[in-house]
């Protein structure tokens, strides 16, 4: 919970704000099907995201430093309950955890990785 607030803290000040309104309580939640899907990005690092679809792929994009470019890794997804699994296709998996504010905002989250859904 401390890296969340963290997290929220430093986009608040960030974006110049004198009373943030973005401090909510995030917590575990459990949502519908569809809420999963769509596109998921990392905030001030927009090439940072994911995009889960809906016949249960996924495509990753990261930015690989040794070879100065953004990839594109692919793979498959598993969900149960407020928890995302990522299966890459080398066999390496990634568990995120689904959390939500009580204003509807959707958050993947693990201790590396920060996801928030897009509304778009």
């Amino acid at each position: 919970m401390k890296k969340i607030v963290l997290i929220v803290f430093s986009l608040c000040f960030l974006m110049n704000m004198s009373r943030c309104t973005h401090q909510k309580q995030i917590s575990e939640c459990i949502p519908e099907s569809e809420e999963f899907t769509g596109e998921w990005f990392t905030p001030h690092a927009a090439f940072v995201k994911i995009l889960l679809k809906d016949n249960g792929s996924f495509d990753f994009f990261n930015y690989d430093s040794v070879a100065g470019r953004e990839v594109c890794l692919e793979g498959k997804y598993e969900k149960n309950q407020n928890k995302i699994i990522l299966l890459f296709q080398d066999k390496k998996q990634i568990n995120l955890s689904l959390s939500c504010d009580e204003i509807g905002n959707y958050y993947l989250i693990n201790e590396d990785f920060y996801f928030v859904k897009s509304i778009m």
